[in-house]
């Protein structure tokens, strides 16, 4: 059975604004509840597994201590001191596992724009090798310095989190809430989200001269700019520019230049500019859709859309695939790179954003739309892999 939703009549609306999408109703019924014991029961089974076999605090109690001084080749008199030593510091409160904590190391080097493009490219290539994804990486985001070890690193812990059960849950979850709201992300919903370019975007390759290898000569150091942007089935709303000046080793403190990143404040601005511009044009659209960056989570942000009579759908973590705001930044993207003649004559970033956005187009947000629609099903079964 589809489930068709509709939107008013508009002028400016697109011919077709209806969207089939399969009715979940099922799975608000047996479906859903054996998923949701399945897991609770895989919880539990976890939770055994850890607490069964140790029923006290007690070392002395799991085993004998003449099997255990064995296993780690100590003798037992050794073994023994030390089982009474950590029975007498466990009972006096004091923290047994002292020092053997886990450090914490540097800031991860990778953001979330890093994460997308790595996982585009396993996508594309799924076979592709890490140095060449750490390669394409530093190519892609100019001025990034790092290991293929720590990209290979990073890979492991988000494909783990992107998997994880409680992920997955919350994925299921949400898709389930927004089915039983109603909530139509093609007619209803304003997708919202940030991205980060640089003055020294360009292509990575060219064509050389024969018996010669292409050269492509560029700084390798410029000021970022934070795009903010919101995109409906109309086409693109608004995109609004915030420039992140590069940090110095010496500057003044008050010297407004200093500024770095968007802020919350920078954001309720944005979302003014955007509910002002849906009011405008009388748009049916109530809903914005964007991830769970703490710049979106504010009171102020939540108050402030709620008294313009909006609503906020934050997306589940590890979950940018429902954001089509996605596939968007990396079309804008490539078309920015591949502007060679903009590249030439070193023209502004702003501007060359600003003409690759004319080269998106009503069908390619709808598109977009549509396309993260198709990981409903698929969240609502629980896969990995997404």
């Amino acid at each position: 059975m589809a489930h068709n939703s509709s939107t008013g009549a508009n002028n400016t609306a697109p011919e077709e604004r209806i969207v089939l999408f399969q009715n979940y109703m099922d799975w608000e019924g047996a479906a859903g509840i054996n998923y949701r014991q399945k897991m609770e029961e895989e919880k539990g089974r976890k939770e055994k597994a850890l607490k069964g076999p140790i029923s006290s605090n007690d070392i002395s109690s799991r085993q004998p201590r003449g099997v255990a001084a064995r296993k780690v080749t100590l003798p037992y008199s050794t073994a023994k001191r030390r089982v009474n030593q950590w029975n007498e510091a466990h009972n006096n409160g004091e923290d047994v596992f002292r020092g053997l904590s886990k450090k914490t190391g540097a800031k991860s080097k990778l953001t979330d724009d890093h994460t997308v493009f790595i996982f585009e490219k396993i996508h594309e290539q799924p076979t592709i090798s890490c140095n060449d994804v750490t390669n394409l990486l530093c190519q892609h985001f100019k001025g990034l310095d790092i290991t293929s070890r720590a990209v290979n690193e990073h890979m492991f812990r988000q494909l783990a989190a992107r998997d994880d059960d409680i992920n997955i849950l919350q994925r299921y979850e949400s898709v389930s809430a927004w089915i039983a709201l109603g909530i139509n992300f093609f007619s209803e919903c304003i997708f919202i989200d940030e991205a980060g370019f640089n003055r020294n975007m360009h292509r990575s390759q060219g064509w050389p001269e024969v018996g010669s290898p292409c050269k492509i000569t560029m700084e390798t150091k410029g000021p970022n700019i934070s795009i903010l942007g919101a995109i409906t089935a109309h086409g693109v709303i608004t995109l609004s520019r915030r420039e992140a000046c590069a940090p110095t080793k010496k500057r003044k403190a008050n010297d407004p230049a200093s500024k770095k990143g968007t802020t919350s404040s920078d954001f309720m601005e944005f979302i003014e500019q955007v509910l002002t511009n849906i009011e405008a044009y009388d748009l049916p659209y109530r809903y914005l859709v964007m991830d769970n960056a703490a710049i979106h989570k504010t009171i102020d942000v939540k108050d402030w859309v709620t008294e313009r009579g909006f609503e906020i759908i934050y997306l589940p973590p590890y979950s940018s695939f429902l954001n089509p705001i996605k596939e968007f930044w990396s079309k804008l993207k490539d078309v920015v790179n591949k502007d060679s003649a903009s590249v030439r004559l070193n023209t502004k970033l702003s501007d060359r954003i600003k003409r690759a956005s004319e080269y998106i187009f009503r069908e390619d947000c709808q598109a977009w739309i549509k396309h993260s629609l198709t990981f409903w099903d698929r969240c609502l079964a629980g896969e990995k892999g997404l």
